[in-house]
């Protein structure tokens, strides 16, 4: 198995919205089995479905991490971008923190904040401060808040470039490029697995449809690369990042990614 000669520190669970994928749970199991730590991002509105409700038990359980996305802590913030899902999303969050996410000892729960389309995001712990104060009084709690700039990929690309507004934005996102977030960028420390077996750099480049450029470039390649005695790992930690213009909303700011 490619587990054998390259055993991820996270499984990081993407999509999409995961947890509307039937075999999620099974994933998650034989992860647990093997040892993996798991990750699983989630819009939170999946989880108000009656057929996924057993879903976060069995997070809890697995001590499975948590990264929800939350943009916003009004009804009118959160509509602005997901519609009327505020109360529902604000429902499973004090859900989860009734299994005990959010607590020192608990399994760990953060929040993704995306900011308003066309505006760069705020400093990091002058949101998360925001977003305690209003959100504890709703017994919701959250280890860390994660600031994610909305990225000009795959359909947010579509949209600006429909809308003529697609240079402005990648202009005002390379403004605010700073150079001393580049070692923290997850495609230094991650890699992307698409459906179909390939590897990407990040889960921005495999939305742009941009794959890796260096070592070995999907679960095939990998796995004969192993048994021709190639440190496999080594092979992947040593490739070059492939980019795209994109890739400046990870270096805005504090970062991000």
């Amino acid at each position: 198995m490619l587990a054998d000669y390259l055993k991820p520190s996270l499984l990081d669970i993407t999509g999409g919205e995961p947890t509307l994928w039937e075999h999620l749970p099974e994933l998650i199991e034989k992860a647990y089995a093997t040892g993996l730590h798991v990750r699983v991002r989630t819009n939170l509105v999946a989880l108000v479905h009656p057929d996924r409700s057993h879903l976060p038990a069995l997070f809890a359980r697995h001590r499975v991490e948590i990264l929800a996305s939350l943009p916003g802590v009004t009804p009118c913030k959160v509509a602005e971008q997901r519609g009327a899902s505020f109360d529902a999303s604000v429902g499973v969050l004090r859900s989860l923190a009734n299994l005990g996410y959010g607590s020192e000892s608990g399994p760990t729960l953060e929040l993704a904040y995306n900011p308003p389309l066309g505006e760069l995001p705020r400093p990091e712990p002058e949101l998360a401060e925001e977003f305690r104060a209003a959100l504890t009084p709703l017994g919701v709690h959250f280890n860390q808040l994660r600031v994610i700039a909305n990225v000009p990929a795959g359909r947010y690309a579509e949209r600006l470039k429909a809308s003529g507004e697609y240079q402005a934005e990648l202009g005002r996102l390379a403004e605010a490029f700073n150079p001393a977030v580049l070692g923290e960028l997850s495609c230094r420390y991650g890699i992307e697995l698409a459906w179909d077996g390939s590897f990407a750099d990040c889960d921005f480049n495999l939305g742009a449809g941009l794959r890796v450029i260096d070592g070995p470039r999907t679960i095939a390649e990998a796995l004969a690369l192993a048994d021709a005695g190639t440190d496999v790992r080594a092979a992947i930690a040593s490739r070059r990042i492939a980019f795209g213009p994109h890739c400046f909303a990870c270096a805005t700011g504090v970062g991000s990614g």
